[in-house]
């Protein structure tokens, strides 16, 4: 462990909430366990630098989440917030039940990828149709 090491990928590369990688077309950020208000700042901090580390849009993947509250919805629309800025696109993947559940509440479905029967549309992908 090499504390001296100031870059984005030493903090990505060690949280216990997410693991940021990249697929063929995008960045992703996949998160695990259970997310709340104890684990938020941890999360945008590795969103952040997810952000700062590609140029690509942005996933955030969903599917080994065991639960997530209002917190972490607010961390995923600061992030998508952040990247509109730089002219760029945010879209969930995966998500379990509690998961779907809470993006149905918050009226985010529109940010899943691909939304349910069919294909991403651009408007999905940057999120325009969810509410801040």
């Amino acid at each position: 462990m090499d504390l001296a090491d100031p870059s984005p990928r030493f903090t990505l590369r060690r949280s216990r909430v997410a693991h940021f990688d990249r697929d063929a077309h995008s960045a992703v950020v996949s998160l695990r366990g259970e997310h709340d208000i104890t684990t938020v700042d941890e999360l945008s901090a590795v969103l952040h630098c997810a952000v700062v580390l590609s140029d690509d849009r942005l996933v955030v993947d969903l599917g080994k989440v065991e639960f997530l509250d209002a917190s972490t919805i607010g961390a995923v629309i600061a992030c998508r917030l952040e990247l509109e800025l730089l002219g760029r696109s945010l879209a969930l993947r995966s998500p379990t039940v509690i998961g779907r559940r809470l993006l149905d509440i918050c009226g985010l479905q529109s940010l899943l990828d691909p939304p349910e029967g069919g294909r991403p549309t651009q408007r999905a992908l940057v999120g325009h149709d969810a509410p801040v």
